[in-house]
């Protein structure tokens, strides 16, 4: 099981960062976390946003993403396509340097090797429902959102910044602190920051339009 946390926390983080194309690399995100929304966001102006975010269909895009660990100067990096579903969950197919795929979903976690055997994984007494705790980041599901979490959202222009925290001690210890940044309604990057010396950066191609998932793909991407 714990193994299995941070892979469950890399799937939902890269879910969020393809629920949109990204926007120009230089665009002006605040630098600080702004001051913490009340309930829903709505008088800092981000229900919309949120609304917006939820309002997305189900995604394919490819990404690539960058690991930082206290005992390596450069990042590892990992390249792959990613599938959403709101009702199916997440699902990383990762191409290099191995191949292999991660589900998460509401029933826990898989791991699918590329032979195609899984091995569920699922939440006990020692480690927290991670999967089933993150999910509502991807779906932007507001009630959900503001009951796990203590949000922040910043401004600065068009740009903006939104920070998730965890309420429960336990489940910060495991996740960290969860960024996203944006530009309009367009998500463009994310940051899962554990500690000092160990973070996590994803970033995510443009989706495909239209995607809809068939029953081959619901048996070979998801559970």
């Amino acid at each position: 099981m714990t193994r299995a946390a941070p892979r469950c926390v890399l799937a939902l983080s890269l879910g969020l960062a393809a629920l949109c194309g990204a926007p120009p690399p230089d665009a002006p995100f605040p630098e600080k976390p702004g001051p913490e929304l009340p309930a829903a966001g709505a008088d800092a102006g981000f229900r919309e946003l949120f609304r917006s975010l939820a309002s997305r269909g189900s995604v394919l895009a490819n990404f690539t993403e960058y690991r930082w660990f206290p005992f390596r100067t450069a990042p590892v990096v990992l390249d792959g396509e990613m599938r959403f579903s709101k009702e199916l969950g997440l699902s990383l197919h990762y191409l290099r340097p191995e191949e292999r795929m991660v589900i998460a979903d509401a029933g826990g976690l898989v791991l699918r090797d590329a032979s195609g055997r899984s091995r569920a994984i699922r939440p006990d007494d020692r480690t927290p429902d991670i999967g089933g705790t993150l999910l509502p980041i991807l779906r932007f599901d507001e009630g959900e959102l503001f009951r796990v979490f203590h949000v922040s959202g910043a401004r600065s222009g068009g740009a903006w910044r939104i920070d998730f925290v965890p309420r429960s001690a336990e489940l910060a210890r495991w996740v960290g602190t969860v960024t996203v940044e944006g530009t309009g309604d367009t998500l463009s990057r994310i940051e899962i920051h554990r500690s000092s010396t160990q973070r996590i950066e994803i970033r995510v191609g443009a989706p495909a339009p239209g995607v809809t998932f068939g029953a081959a793909d619901r048996k070979r991407y998801f559970r």
